[in-house]
């Protein structure tokens, strides 16, 4: 037995919302919703993932050993991140806008990528702000740095950038 579910995805972004609408939220494009059908399986299907509980731990058994950094060589940067930042981490920047959060972070991004590859995702700054302040911040092209303006932190994209095996 198996049901279906209805849902409508951007031609354009690939975008997807469980209605129609007539404008596109990610792109702005009109009439790029296309309806999709998927069939599910039903019937002794689990509610549950077999996965393993977690468990609690004391802070002498966890393993300290050094991890790796990525050093950007902006000193205060490094410092105030631990001493550079760790392959596979996340670091939330907040504040107010207009306090520097992009400038500080479009500068990091072109040290690292003298010496690595760096994926810059903007999810409110449009990809043209972005280059109006490399500009005005004087740091060159490189193709080290890849610019992607998405506010689906969930995109297909990213994924494809992400591939180690990806050549560029």
């Amino acid at each position: 037995m198996s049901k279906t579910k209805t849902s409508f995805k951007c031609s354009n972004c690939s975008y997807t919302t469980i209605k129609w609408i007539g404008c596109c939220p990610e792109c702005k494009e009109w009439d790029s919703l296309n309806e999709q059908t998927i069939a599910i399986a039903t019937g002794s299907t689990k509610i549950y993932s077999a996965t393993h509980a977690p468990q609690l731990v004391s802070l002498d058994t966890i393993d300290t050993h050094d991890l790796p950094r990525i050093l950007s060589g902006i000193g205060e940067w490094d410092r105030v991140v631990g001493g550079g930042l760790v392959p596979g981490s996340l670091i939330v920047i907040t504040g107010d806008p207009g306090i520097g959060k992009s400038t500080l972070l479009l500068q990091v991004a072109y040290e690292i990528a003298k010496t690595k590859r760096v994926f810059y995702f903007s999810t409110e700054e449009s990809l043209q702000q972005l280059k109006g302040r490399a500009i005005r911040l004087t740091v060159r092209s490189d193709p080290s740095i890849h610019f992607l303006k998405t506010k689906n932190t969930q995109d297909e994209r990213k994924k494809e950038y992400f591939n180690p095996n990806r050549s560029s």
